[in-house]
């Protein structure tokens, strides 16, 4: 953690060298809130105010002489708490690199985090890496060919959770056809490979299969559809699975005042609990947001997660229920500074009686562009 937190700093120390030509672009992010459920339990509840601070940092350039980019992000923030700050009180940071030509992207992105990386596994702190490289090449008018290459890292820095520490591997090729110039049908195939570092009777292998539509879908509709078909083998368990899922991101902008965002997925996510390797995971969200007089605008967000997991423990079989809302105001003080008020409010609710919680939280972020 301290190494990422060093790396990120020097990028921070060195980006005042070039803030001047402008190549580089910061954003503060400063937010005050008060939750009332910290900890995510059903009784005994335990509140706390909490200030958070972020630093961001966007960099681009072109190499001089050539068509390849540079692009480096960074992030570093400090989170304190009222309640219990020496166990709650935490740092976060990112470091991302990427290097882009005509057809392709190399990066790496290594990211020392809380955020939750699924709903079952919420705000546990991990290292996470990713390298990447995509290749997109035009075949002829009609079709053209991406293949990525990618390697994920988690390391979780609670004990509790370390026993899933893991690597995926995916190597993956989409064909796309193109019905025109902004809509494309494709089909695509990704290989991948989990290995986990202490419970090697978790490590899998899988075969997924896509169908899907991206770009302009309908007028004034734009964003990605595909249906999945997923064939995961588990290396010491006889206990194939075959998924039949989907993936939706579609956003409808009907005038320039305002929008609505449609998500949804069906896939497995790897799991904690007991004897369950995995649960799957159906999900669908919405979000609207509407620029209302003057500097004022609004956003509405809803989310609905079932979580379904494979194996009984004491006769059972697991099923949670996941239901975020979230709106929020904004104002808009300059092009560069904005204030926005906001609520949050999540639960889950589960045939296991102790699992379920609910969570308030009311707060202020401020963010400053520069």
């Amino acid at each position: 953690m301290k190494k990422i937190i060093l790396l990120v700093s020097i990028f921070f120390i060195a980006s005042a060298q070039v803030y001047a030509a402008r190549h580089i672009k910061f954003t503060l992010v400063e937010d005050l809130c008060y939750e009332d459920n910290i900890y995510l339990r059903k009784n005994d509840k335990i509140s706390s105010i909490i200030s958070s601070t972020q630093l961001y940092a966007d960099y681009a350039t072109r190499l001089p002489g050539s068509n390849l980019k540079v692009g480096v992000d960074a992030n570093v923030g400090y989170h304190m708490y009222s309640e219990n700050p020496s166990r709650n009180n935490y740092f976060n940071a990112g470091l991302g690199v990427t290097l882009s030509g005509r057809y392709f992207t190399l990066g790496d992105k290594i990211l020392y985090t809380a955020d939750g990386i699924s709903a079952e596994i919420d705000e546990t702190k991990r290292i996470t890496n990713i390298a990447f490289l995509t290749i997109k090449t035009p075949l002829n008018r009609k079709f053209s060919l991406a293949l990525l290459a990618r390697d994920t890292l988690h390391k979780y820095l609670d004990d509790y959770y370390e026993w899933l520490n893991r690597n995926r591997i995916d190597l993956g090729a989409r064909l796309y056809y193109h019905l025109t110039a902004k809509t494309s049908l494709y089909f695509s195939y990704l290989f991948y490979s989990i290995k986990y570092e202490k419970r090697d009777y978790y490590n899998s292998y899988g075969h997924e299969y896509s169908l899907g539509i991206t770009g302009k879908l309908a007028p004034k509709v734009t964003g990605d559809a595909r249906v999945t078909y997923d064939m995961r083998r588990y290396e010491r368990d006889d206990k194939d699975v075959d998924l039949l899922g989907y993936f939706v991101s579609l956003k409808y902008v009907p005038t320039n005042r305002s929008s609505l965002t449609l998500s949804g997925s069906r896939k497995m996510e790897e799991s904690a609990y007991k004897n369950n390797k995995y649960y799957i995971s159906t999900a669908v969200g919405l979000r609207y947001e509407q620029k209302l007089w003057r500097k004022w605008s609004a956003a509405l967000g809803i989310s609905y997660e079932h979580a379904a997991y494979p194996n009984a423990v004491n006769g059972d079989k697991r099923e949670d229920d996941y239901l975020r809302i979230k709106p929020s105001l904004t104002y808009h003080f300059r092009d560069n500074l904005i204030a926005t008020l906001y609520y949050r409010y999540r639960c889950r609710w589960s045939n296991l009686d102790y699992a379920e919680y609910d969570s308030n939280r009311v707060g202020i972020q401020i963010k400053f562009y520069f």
